[in-house]
């Protein structure tokens, strides 16, 4: 029985989803309001944050700042119960950080500023694997995004962006490590396993969220993520080295439950599509799964996607038989005429488009937080081909 000065399990999972996602604190203010009455549930909500929850102090800040002028700018309720007031936890940790960050901006005050076409990059985390799937437990995700920069340089992919957490989402209701495992796959139409493909691609890789999360729960012999940005690509390089410690880890319980599989390879490059080849002769084997996630937002690269596509499965189908590589595309319904091109193009060089999973605001998931201002209709199509046809 939960007491009525004790938060809902499932509304401090949330919380903390979409606090280690930093997300705008004023947008997930709806989440925070319910708790901060009585004084006990606040402080237990406040001391949740700081304690458990490892944030910046520059986010921290404005957490707690967002949350008092909340506080102090609301009025007595109608119903006769109290209104809220700032507990003392909250306010000497307001300050604290206040004071650490004055004296952090006093030190880099002689330091360069960066360009307003810079960005800043924020360290964001992400759930690497469902709580089920190790007994030990993993650590989240670490990338570091520019959260606040929607394009740098034409390139999108300093940050992670919904259809790619979709994606993540959607591996990780699908995977199921252990054998005998009981987890509910009725949201997913695909069972997934450790070992099951050799080696995957990630077209568009950006941020790298869902190439990480496809290394660490499907374990493939050898993964590559591309991206047509430089920057992207040596961006993802340091994410990788970032996230070292967690890949050994997941390795290694990995290996208890399926000893046979070696640490995955990680490899980045830059590909351009229809542009650039893959390593046709690759030691590993060619792409047993493509895995791309929010390429389908602009109209004139819907059909170098596909054609990119195509080409590798094609080869692989040439090279390999059988039905060719599994394919994955997540797609955001920013436009209907836009969706309509990519399925247009898609069925003019033979492929067929099946909806395995969407996604419409509000969505809730074990695994990430989804911000329903910026989570519009989110559909993940398997594209497959009839190889029997000539």
């Amino acid at each position: 029985m939960i007491s009525q000065y004790e938060i809902q399990d499932s509304a401090l999972s949330q919380i903390s989803l979409a606090l280690r996602q930093h997300e705008p604190p004023t947008g997930i203010l709806p989440l925070l309001t319910p708790w901060l009455t009585p004084t006990q549930i606040q402080e237990q909500l406040i001391s949740h944050i700081n304690d458990k929850l490892n944030l910046s102090a520059g986010y921290k800040e404005s957490v707690w700042r967002s949350i008092i002028r909340y506080i102090d700018a609301s009025s007595a309720p109608n119903d006769g119960s109290e209104k809220p007031e700032p507990c003392e936890l909250l306010v000497e940790l307001y300050a604290e950080c206040m004071c650490a960050n004055m004296m952090k901006m006093a030190q880099n005050s002689r330091a360069a500023l960066p360009t307003a076409d810079a960005g800043v990059d924020t360290l964001v985390q992400y759930t690497s694997t469902p709580s089920s799937t190790f007994d030990s437990g993993l650590p989240p995700i670490q990338v570091n995004e520019q959260r606040n920069v929607f394009a740098q340089g034409g390139c999108t992919g300093h940050r992670t962006w919904e259809a790619g957490i979709a994606l993540a989402d959607f591996l990780l209701e699908s995977v199921e490590v252990r054998a005998d495992s009981s987890c509910s796959k009725s949201s997913s139409t695909m069972i997934l396993r450790p070992g099951q493909f050799r080696h995957i691609i990630e077209l568009g890789a950006g941020t790298g969220l869902v190439g990480l999360v496809a290394t660490i729960n499907l374990q493939p012999k050898k993964i590559t993520l591309t991206d047509g940005d430089a920057g992207v690509i040596a961006a993802l390089d340091k994410t990788i080295i970032l996230n070292e410690p967690l890949l050994a880890a997941s390795a290694r319980e990995i290996q208890k439950l399926h000893p046979s599989l070696p640490r995955p390879e990680i490899v980045t490059r830059t590909l351009w599509w229809n542009q650039d080849k893959i390593d046709e002769n690759d030691a590993t084997g060619l792409p047993d799964l493509i895995l791309a996630a929010d390429v389908t937002y602009d109209p004139t690269i819907i059909e170098p996607l596909i054609k990119c596509i195509d080409y590798v499965f094609n080869l692989v189908q040439t090279r390999a038989g059988g039905s060719g590589p599994h394919v994955l595309v997540s797609a955001t319904e920013r436009s209907v005429i836009t969706l309509a091109r990519f399925k247009t193009l898609c069925v003019e060089n033979g492929f067929t488009y099946n909806v395995v999973r969407s996604y419409q605001a509000p969505i809730l998931s074990n695994f990430f937080y989804f911000n329903a201002s910026m989570s519009p209709k989110i559909i993940i199509f398997e594209l497959t081909k009839d190889t029997t046809q000539v």
